[in-house]
């Protein structure tokens, strides 16, 4: 019998490693119970906001007391979860980009060091090995400057987005505050 079940080999990485284990998203419904190879890893942010937005309002909320409550509180829980949704998603591209980054710098900052020795241990002659590492230094600093260029252009239609939301959004709490204030004058 093999005494290395894959349990205690993962109880074993996990206790030696600077990685802590993901835990499923806990919920009573079976629509947000996580698939064991984390393929919505990735939702774990917008998982409360999706599970609010399918959610009815709490029953002492099922009948709002004004009626700027009653007419616009639909529409501004709708439009806040998606300003929130909208922020996690810059949120999340924005994390990917600085560990390209990081990723990127750290393969450039090797290449400049093996390039500085190489230069130092043959200071007459550029030998192929140079030219091969100016070569990936290159091309290390072109994928860094495709990768700026593309955090830009991925996150500009969702900062576009998110502020037609955001605006949607406060034009739907200033009509609710001008409901309820002609709501205050006439009782």
């Amino acid at each position: 019998m093999n005494p290395y079940t894959f349990a205690k080999v993962q109880e074993a990485y996990f206790s030696r490693s600077q990685y802590e284990p993901v835990k499923p998203y806990e919920s009573g419904d079976s629509l947000f119970q996580w698939p064991g190879n984390r393929y919505l890893s990735g939702l774990e942010r917008d998982m409360p906001l999706l599970q609010e937005s399918l959610s009815s309002p709490p029953e002492d909320q099922a009948y709002p007391a004004t009626l700027a409550d009653q007419v616009f509180g639909h529409q501004k829980r709708e439009n806040r979860i998606s300003v929130k949704r909208l922020l996690n998603l810059v949120y999340e591209r924005s994390r990917l980009h600085h560990g390209h980054l990081k990723d990127i710098d750290h393969r450039l900052m090797d290449c400049h060091s093996l390039l500085s020795i190489a230069r130092m241990l043959s200071p007459m002659e550029a030998g192929r090995e140079e030219m091969n590492l100016e070569k990936l230094i290159v091309a290390l600093e072109k994928d860094r400057r495709k990768e700026e260029l593309g955090f830009w252009k991925d996150s500009r239609d969702i900062r576009e987005e998110l502020f037609e939301h955001t605006g949607e959004y406060g034009a739907t709490v200033r009509r609710a505050k001008m409901l309820s204030g002609l709501e205050g004058e006439d009782a």
